[in-house]
């Protein structure tokens, strides 16, 4: 047994262990252990949570990585330790598998497994075609859950079910089949008609079919979590077998398709800004750069007024400057930064890209541009309208958070990214939480970074940044943006960034 040191990461905090371990056991073994250990502790380890897609609990599936030296590197959860060359004084880290909306399904089958997310996560060029490579490669494995083994080890199934184009989902306990690792719950979805083949072993948990996103026939348990509470015995009579579903008849011939109402997107959390410590790297620290300079460009201005408060009616204009202004008086307080701010508009006045570009560059050598987003219009099937006070109020509960956006169109899109990632670290270490509504462009990122094409990005000659603070029109979170203490975390955030991107 030899004495490692684990790094979990919980939300927005992660924890430190000493763990006793054995080089033949597997990271996930160790970590189960863990979990039991800590168990009604104030350190108590979360396993579940809510899947955006259902609205259901579901067990977390987590990554696990192997740092030495600086470098980190993934390792297979189901592998012992020594077969992944881990040396002695390596830091193990665990993270949680983000849950998301929009899961990617290729061939019925959900996502990716725990171990190909943790290698794609670790590639700097992960996106979704080296995603569905992945799968496509690993898809002979895959469909071995479902229709793999000998001809006479499974049956054929076919759904018929009228429309066409009706949108099936099959979810199977495949626990102790060949092939099959521990605690294996799959899923197989589709559209009719459809014809496929089933492990004969497999217990059926619950199959349904739907339209338009409404189910309208199921059978079976009504949850995966239900499931999971049976005993062995009650698993084995609440089972569907795969051969029932070859009796003629047991599928519907047609939907019962009933309008109902559109069910209401739910409403998300919001940031919950606390100060940071910064942090700098020795007593009374400067940028080496004697010229640098910060530029903060506060977006729209003048009769562009951006997107209002549902509550407050406040334009981003005017509170984009608010913030601003919030930032540069904060980093003109402090020894660092003092004369090193700038603002591209110091009043509600209009200008031009090429006008905010030219202000920043001539005495400054880091732009950062502060803007809200719009959820009205980014997302129109959460919009809610109704009569407060005899006034009536449009807003989106169901989007909110904060992204940190650089463009490879920039010229020096390095150091573009680099500071990106530094204030989206700090964005979420200081309780601001990164809008999941849209995925991440950077490997493995969690901090909100993601790249695009932006005007003021593209055309500035300096490294340049764009911060979507959040949304105002989120009833809660305008709350919290035009709260003025929410502005000072906010200049404790671009001050740590400063440090982070310059030491």
């Amino acid at each position: 047994m030899q004495e490692f040191l684990w790094e979990i990461w919980t939300g927005k905090r992660n924890m430190h262990h000493r763990i006793q371990m054995g080089m033949n056991e597997t990271p996930e073994a160790v970590f189960r252990r863990l979990v039991q250990q800590l168990q009604g502790t104030e350190k108590e380890i979360a396993t579940r949570a809510v899947d955006p897609n259902t609205g259901k609990e579901v067990d977390l599936k987590w990554r696990y990585s192997c740092r030495n030296k600086g470098e980190e590197a993934p390792i297979m959860g189901q592998q012992a330790f020594s077969a992944q060359k881990v040396q002695e004084g390596a830091l193990i880290v665990v993270r949680p598998i983000e849950l998301r909306a929009n899961t990617l399904y290729i061939d019925g089958f959900e996502g990716l497994g725990q171990e190909e997310i943790a290698v794609a996560s670790a590639s700097k060029r992960s996106n979704l075609w080296i995603a569905i490579a992945a799968v496509l490669l690993l898809g002979a494995a895959g469909y071995y859950l479902f229709s793999g083994g000998p001809a006479d080890d499974t049956v054929s199934v076919e759904i018929k079910t009228e429309p066409n184009g009706a949108e099936f989902e099959i979810i199977a306990d495949m626990t102790g089949l060949p092939g099959i690792g521990e605690n294996k719950i799959n899923r197989l979805s589709g559209k009719t008609p459809r014809r496929f083949s089933l492990r004969r072993a497999a217990k059926i948990i619950r199959i349904s079919i739907s339209m338009n996103g409404y189910q309208t026939w199921s059978k079976g348990l009504k949850s995966q979590e239900e499931w999971g509470k049976l005993t062995p015995d009650k698993q084995k009579e609440a089972a569907i077998e795969p051969k029932e579903l070859t009796i003629p008849g047991w599928f519907p011939k047609k939907l019962d398709i009933k309008p109902k109402e559109p069910p209401k997107p739910r409403a998300v959390a919001v940031s919950r800004p606390q100060a940071l410590n910064i942090l700098y790297p020795k007593r009374k620290w400067k940028p080496k750069d004697k010229r640098f300079r910060i530029a903060l460009d506060p977006d729209h201005g003048g009769e562009a007024k951006g997107v209002l408060g549902v509550t407050t009616q406040t334009p981003a204009s005017q509170l984009n400057l608010t913030i601003a202004q919030a930032i540069k008086e904060a980093l003109e307080k402090t020894l660092a930064f003092k004369k090193r701010v700038g603002m591209t508009r110091s009043k509600d006045d209009a200008a031009s890209v090429e006008d905010r570009v030219d202000r920043a560059k001539k005495r400054s050598k880091l732009l950062l541009q502060i803007d809200l987003a719009d959820g009205i219009k980014e997302f129109p099937a959460g919009v809610v309208k109704e009569k407060v006070a005899d006034k009536e109020i449009t807003y989106n509960d169901s989007i909110a958070g904060y992204k940190v956006i650089y463009s490879e169109q920039n010229k020096q899109a390095e150091a573009s990214e680099k500071f990106a990632t530094c204030l989206g670290t700090a964005m979420k270490n200081a309780g601001f939480l990164p809008n999941a509504s849209a995925k991440e462009t950077l490997a493995g990122s969690t901090v909100g970074v993601r790249k695009a094409s932006v005007p003021l990005l593209d055309a500035s000659p300096i490294p340049a940044v764009r911060l979507v603070v959040g949304y105002p029109t989120h009833r809660a979170e305008e709350k919290v943006l035009t709260n003025p203490e929410t502005h000072g975390h906010l200049a404790l955030v671009v001050e740590h960034a400063l440090v982070c991107y310059l030491k």
